[in-house]
């Protein structure tokens, strides 16, 4: 996971990541794989997925529900 530092920018970093995720999940839950492909482009390999999903997760602001993954205050 890269987070931001004097060595890792804020670009490079996983946090710069949170609105594109969050914005697929604006409308509504979406199952991991959609969102994953939905992302794709943005991100730079599946594993800094899973760690901004994580990240999220630890945060509060998604969870899993019925197999798909939510924002939280959209409940």
């Amino acid at each position: 996971m890269n987070l931001p530092s004097k060595s890792v920018s804020y670009n490079e970093s996983v946090i710069s990541k949170f609105p594109v995720v969050l914005k697929s999940l604006q409308n509504g839950g979406l199952p991991v794989t959609v969102l994953f492909k939905a992302v794709e482009k943005k991100m730079r390999d599946l594993s800094e997925f899973v760690s901004i999903l994580e990240c999220l997760y630890v945060l509060g602001k998604v969870d899993i529900e019925n197999g798909k993954v939510v924002m939280r205050n959209a409940r």
